[in-house]
């Protein structure tokens, strides 16, 4: 259940780092809309088929992609 939590932590860091951008409000809403998604699969990896290590891999390679 943790994962979600942190899931959901990361999705809104990414979400204002994509807003703080200079770029058009529809690429915005797209980019936010992704990274919401790919987070919440990324925490829900770990909760529901209980994969941490899995989990963590895409934690990282989201965190990387967005800085």
């Amino acid at each position: 259940m943790e994962a979600i939590f942190i899931s959901f932590a990361f999705a809104i860091r990414t979400i204002s780092l994509i807003c703080q951008k200079k770029q058009g409000v529809f690429r915005k809403i797209v980019e936010s809309l992704f990274s919401f998604i790919y987070f919440v699969i990324a925490g829900a990896v770990s909760d529901i088929l209980e994969f941490l290590p899995i989990s963590i891999i895409l934690f990282l390679i989201g965190w990387s992609i967005i800085h």
